[in-house]
């Protein structure tokens, strides 16, 4: 009986491993509030067409670390928000400064929500999660496509968003130049300082007259300021204040005479 011990102790170990993290069978509505004080709520999203993947992790989480590049890699390959998927991070037990800080040193490129000033714990404890990171997608129809995407490479992703869910790259959302526009090369912009603290600097280069408009546009696609709205004859440099502006990700977006030419990722960081 002794010498099946270690066997019986290795079987268990591995069905920990195998089980879902996700502790319930259908998911539950939330209301959360991210770090930029946006609010998010899972069924609006859900009723609206879209999947919604969740990333439950907390800030000195190695694991949730280390599973950074690949989620970063998976929100702009299907659109950065701004298409059929809504990427969102739910953190356990940390506080708005503490989530902001992590984004800033390993790059979240989705809204993320911290623990304890966000509401992110009442939703970890209501879907049962207790081990970190747990990565769960859900259908439009209020359905678990995976409730534990695990280990959280690019092969297990798109198994999950692609293969199952059926959703289509999309990286097109989050590319810096839109080289099929006409006016590609003939328009272009500069945003300088990458990161901003409180101010940057805009250079926009143009070989001839056109509108021009520059949105400031947040991780769900929203537009949130636009310091630029004019007709340019000749290239410029503008100087736009961020001072108010929350700590995080932000795209910059380029427009000339109505047509989208560039869009380009910058971080807001603390003075």
């Amino acid at each position: 009986m002794s010498k099946l011990l270690p066997f019986i102790f290795f079987f268990m170990v591995i069905q920990s491993y195998t089980q879902a993290q996700v502790g319930i069978e259908t998911p539950s509505n939330f209301t959360v509030t991210d770090t930029h004080g946006e609010t998010h709520t899972l069924f609006d999203y859900l009723d609206d067409g879209k999947y919604v993947l969740i990333d439950f992790f907390f800030t000195t989480c190695n694991s949730c670390i280390s599973a950074m590049p690949a989620l970063n890699q998976a929100s702009e390959r299907y659109g950065c928000n701004q298409g059929d998927i809504v990427f969102i991070g739910l953190d356990r037990g940390n506080s708005n400064a503490e989530v902001i800080a992590f984004e800033n040193t390993y790059g979240g490129y989705y809204p993320a929500v911290s623990g304890t000033e966000g509401g992110a714990d009442n939703v970890v404890t209501a879907y049962g999660v207790a081990y970190f990171p747990t990565i769960a997608l859900i259908a439009p129809n209020h359905t678990f496509v995976a409730k534990d995407i695990y280990p959280v490479t690019k092969t297990n992703l798109d198994k999950a968003i692609h293969l199952d869910a059926g959703l289509p790259y999309n990286p097109d959302a989050c590319l810096a130049t839109d080289n099929h526009n006409p006016l590609a090369g003939k328009v272009a912009l500069k945003l300088f300082p990458n990161p901003v603290i409180n101010n940057a600097s805009v250079e926009i280069s143009i070989a001839r007259s056109m509108q021009i408009t520059v949105n400031i546009i947040n991780l769900l696609g929203q537009t949130i300021h636009t310091p630029i709205d004019t007709v340019l004859s000749s290239p410029t440099t503008r100087y736009i204040e961020f001072s108010d502006f929350n700590p995080g990700m932000y795209f910059i977006q380029l427009i000339a005479d109505g047509d989208v030419v560039s869009t380009q990722r910058f971080s807001k960081i603390a003075p």
